[in-house]
């Protein structure tokens, strides 16, 4: 907590102990006083460890991050910059990100803004840090970016997982490879993005073009084949979006098993409902209800057009009464599985006063799509009811 403070002036000591408080329900390596110059609040993380350094000088308090791993500085100054992090960086040494410089004295406090700067650089480390691959499809020449959760104890079970619509594209569910929702789930997990093109394209189509869902149904079996996965292990899941990706894709693969959080069945109306106009263009190439119209028919053809039987094991859709532009698209699935697929489709529809929209949809039940994501890590695949 305090380390060496022989030589630190009261005021430092002051600024210590309040940042200790306020950022005392973070979780840090360690928390001290460095060379009675600085108050440092160090972390772990993924492939290296780093540290806030809040130096005081005449009323002046100036923050730096720090990445002990010199190698991730260019990797660290993308991050920072991806989440609108402005940094000062030092050219004699790369390592150190200069955040800003702050008045701290009687008449001006800025601790809170201190404090808040650094739970925002911290949180850019953790969104952006870790090591995306990128699968390069060679009849379209197009990119599928994605990041791994390694399996643990020699787990046999795999789990795609595809993107919710977030605030930036480049973000990940669950915080990807390196979030704690999913760290006790045993299975290996691929984080799948949607960042081909500036807009989601839900891995269905780029300006009516379907050759972006080729590429990933040519990525996805590419990783089960050359990793020696049994189709019977490969789970294909997601929450609003993603789960929407999950069951198109799934239509079109031999036999893995869907579990879909709130998918879109209805997805053109979905999108003009809430305003996702750039969407229903990047996927359509149109706009308007002819654009919205065009979506819905691209993703049921996608389904659809699937020579012989669609092979899904089991479907999960996990929905409520509310969340109107899925359940209303319920029947239309239940007959699509009734005619072309031999699996199972099992629903869930909460009719609880928790759920009133589609997004406390999603938040009401993610508790229970976190829990059938461990039930395929355990190859355990119940049937409801």
């Amino acid at each position: 907590m305090w380390g060496y403070t022989d030589d630190s002036n009261p005021d430092l000591l002051a600024l210590h102990l309040s940042l200790a408080n306020k950022l005392s329900y973070m979780p840090w390596k360690r928390v001290h006083i460095w060379n009675s110059s600085a108050s440092v609040h160090e972390w772990s993380f993924g492939r290296s460890a780093f540290a806030f350094d809040v130096a005081l000088s005449n009323n002046r308090a100036t923050v730096t991050l720090i990445s002990r791993e010199k190698t991730l500085s260019d990797e660290l100054g993308e991050g920072l910059a991806l989440e609108s992090v402005s940094y000062k960086r030092n050219p004699n040494r790369t390592e150190r990100f200069g955040l800003g410089v702050f008045q701290v004295s009687d008449e001006i406090d800025q601790v809170d803004q201190i404090v808040e700067l650094i739970k925002k650089a911290r949180r850019a480390v953790e969104l952006t840090l870790h090591e995306t691959h990128s699968y390069v499809d060679e009849a379209t020449g197009l990119s599928v970016n994605y990041s791994v959760k390694p399996d643990r104890k020699s787990n046999s079970n795999l789990i795609f997982i595809f993107t919710s619509i977030r605030t930036k594209q480049h973000w990940t569910d669950f915080d990807g490879p390196l979030g704690k929702s999913l760290q006790s789930n045993r299975a290996r997990i691929i984080f799948i993005n949607d960042d081909v093109s500036p807009h989601y394209s839900y891995h269905m189509a780029i300006s009516g073009n379907k050759s972006i869902n080729d590429a990933t149904i040519r990525f996805i079996k590419d990783y089960v084949a050359k990793n020696g996965y049994n189709w019977d292990n490969v789970t294909l899941a997601g929450m609003s979006k993603g789960g929407t990706a999950a069951l198109v894709l799934g239509c079109q693969l031999p036999g893995c098993d869907v579990v879909a959080l709130a998918p879109q069945l209805r997805l053109g109306d979905y999108l003009v409902h809430s305003k996702r106009n750039a969407i229903i263009s990047n996927i359509s190439g149109k706009s308007g209800p002819d654009g919205a119209a065009e979506v819905d028919r691209i993703m049921w053809s996608l389904m659809s057009n699937v020579q012989g039987r669609v092979e899904i094991g089991r479907c999960y859709v996990l929905t409520s009464l509310k969340d109107t532009h899925c359940v209303e698209g319920l029947d239309k699935l239940k007959v699509f599985f009734a005619d072309k697929c031999d699996g199972r489709l099992n629903v869930h529809v909460d009719e609880s006063d928790f759920t009133t929209n589609h997004i406390e949809t999603v938040l009401h039940l993610m508790p229970m799509f976190v829990s059938f994501l461990g039930l395929a890590a355990a190859g355990i695949k119940p049937d409801f009811k």
